[in-house]
């Protein structure tokens, strides 16, 4: 409606939001395993594994309640640090190669509906923004003396120089009233 308003970017503030909504998900789903049950009889993941059990080798170790508790330690590490290590350059391949293990895991064993895959998604906010253009450069062979198809990528690339825009004045506080309030 506004041409002089359009964008081709958008502010750092609200990919950083999304990214803190996201880890949110997964730093609470760590906390609510702080209790007993999980952390000391496995359940409810000893009750959910046994369905389980017929598998070939694994099959027996899925009855171990052992097992159960150390994997629910192992998800509480997990869902706790996994904001974290996202949010690091150095750590976010790794911890998003963990994420799609974990989620390939838990949408095979438990019937959960699309969380897995929507989340194994939503969780790319955390890489560059450049991260499909240089997908796509690796897979379709794409260099940049092939003129037009480059020029693409390097006005999306001078694009996401603008990605640094302040958030608004008066945007502030009602920003801090919902991240608190998250």
């Amino acid at each position: 409606l506004r041409p002089k308003l359009r964008s081709h970017t958008v502010g750092a503030w609200t990919v950083i939001l999304l990214q803190f909504q996201l880890g949110l998900v997964y730093f609470y789903a760590g906390l609510a395993k702080l209790e007993p049950d999980w952390l000391l009889r496995g359940e409810p993941l000893h009750t959910w594994l046994h369905v389980y059990d017929h598998f070939p080798w694994v099959g027996p170790l899925l009855r171990e309640r052992a097992i159960a508790v150390a994997m629910s330690w192992a998800g509480l590490v997990f869902d706790v640090t996994l904001p974290f290590l996202l949010l690091r350059r150095r750590t976010r391949p790794f911890a998003y190669a963990a994420l799609l293990c974990f989620h390939c895991l838990t949408g095979m064993l438990f019937r959960i509906g699309m969380f897995p895959w929507v989340m194994s998604g939503l969780t790319l906010i955390f890489f560059s923004p450049q991260w499909p253009l240089w997908l796509w450069a690796k897979v379709s062979g794409f260099t940049e003396s092939q003129g037009s198809k480059s020029n693409k990528v390097t006005h999306v690339q001078s694009g996401v120089e603008q990605l640094r825009h302040a958030i608004p004045r008066w945007l502030k506080p009602i920003l801090f009233i919902y991240v608190t309030w998250q």
